[in-house]
């Protein structure tokens, strides 16, 4: 292991404590998108950040490498004209190359682009985190909000300034330059306060990867008070990072991730239902405790009326074509909310009774149609 890479991984040691509700595997491995290598083409039509060029953007950049204790030689950082806020992250083998657009550049200051390209290398540091989505779904977006929050702190903690984080956010929300704008963070979070008691809170952020501004920047600050921002700043103290992260859990799962959850859930117990009947009309039968996994609840109803529209209201030469459409369309439509979740529950329901597994296949074929494998190859 060569110096630079040593630093990354002392680097991932110190912030891990600093994550937040990191996804198992099991449910990313849908999710997960392979970065596409780079090669130096970026430099034909963006300009590279260097200190002889841009050299204010290249401040910001060394205070975020020197207070992540990240190597600067392994980044390289771009930016192109274009009039949008943002910035991105990618990995080039082991290096990594950050892109900002010129107008984030022109309405921020040297703390603040300081705090988005800590944000931007917490993606390059913690890949297990983050997640590209192949295809926008429910699940994915949950997750992709996850990592929203860990990589803002590893962004505060690049620029070791609240207000600054505070203002880079409000710049995000607004679109407005320092010209326009006070840093005031009561006003911020009193304003998340109240946007997140309106009726369509739920609806307009459920499929969004990104979590709400305001609550980005609540979240900030009660993590700026916890021990685990302090460790990594090299002081002691503060809040345990358990409370925070229940408490920024709870606000979560009470304006979001419980009605997600709940959608998932639906999705799965149908699946349960058209499962049970496929198996049955194939002579096999499967007690209720086989199907309840995760968030499966498998409810009576939903099983018995399955098995009714396929066992007892199609004539019997017709009952597998039947069975198959039934749990194809079903699965589909859990694959499209929640790949990882449909995933793991089948090679769960398969792993529990070895009377399914002569039809492991057969099921597997059917699940490969929507990319997921249940049956694993052989090493």
């Amino acid at each position: 292991m060569d110096d630079a890479q040593a630093k990354v991984k002392l680097c991932r040691e110190r912030l891990t404590p600093c994550l937040f509700r990191v996804p198992p595997s099991s449910l990313t491995k849908e999710l997960a998108m392979t970065a596409t290598p780079r090669d130096g083409s970026y430099s034909s039509h963006m300009l590279r950040v260097t200190a002889e060029l841009t050299p204010t953007m290249e401040d910001a950049v060394l205070l975020a490498c020197h207070n992540l204790d990240f190597p600067r030689e392994i980044l390289d950082v771009y930016v192109r004209p274009k009039n949008e806020n943002n910035a991105f992250s990618s990995r080039d083998g082991g290096r990594a190359k950050l892109i900002f657009n010129s107008y984030l550049v022109e309405i921020s200051d040297r703390d603040e682009l300081a705090y988005v390209v800590g944000h931007e290398l917490g993606h390059y540091l913690f890949p297990e985190a983050n997640v590209r989505q192949l295809t926008p779904n429910l699940e994915g977006c949950m997750i992709s909000r996850y990592s929203e929050f860990t990589m803002d702190r590893i962004g505060l903690i690049a620029c070791r300034s609240v207000d600054k984080m505070v203002s880079a956010e409000l710049k995000s929300l607004s679109g407005l330059s320092s010209k326009h704008l006070r840093m005031d963070a009561t006003a911020v979070v009193a304003q998340w306060r109240e946007a997140s008691k309106a009726s369509d809170t739920t609806a307009m952020w459920l499929q969004a990867t990104h979590p709400p501004t305001g609550m980005r920047a609540k979240s900030l600050i009660q993590f700026y008070g916890s021990d685990a921002y302090r460790t990594a700043i090299g002081q002691s103290g503060g809040e345990p990072i358990a409370q925070v992260n229940a408490s920024l859990g709870s606000e979560l799962d009470r304006l979001l991730d419980n009605h997600a959850n709940q959608l998932i859930a639906e999705k799965l117990n149908k699946l349960s239902g058209w499962l049970c009947a496929f198996v049955a009309s194939r002579g096999i039968k499967l007690r209720l405790a086989n199907l309840r996994h995760g968030l499966c609840t498998a409810p009576d109803e939903i099983i018995k009326r399955c098995l009714s529209i396929v066992i007892e209201e199609t004539p019997e030469p017709d009952r597998l074509r039947v069975s198959n459409e039934k749990l194809l369309f079903a699965l589909q439509e859990a694959c499209e909310l929640a790949p990882g979740h449909t995933r793991v529950y089948l090679q769960s329901v398969a792993g529990t009774s070895d009377e399914i597994k002569p039809l492991l296949l057969q099921l597997d074929g059917l699940s490969r149609q929507q990319g997921i494998t249940i049956v694993q190859p052989q090493a």
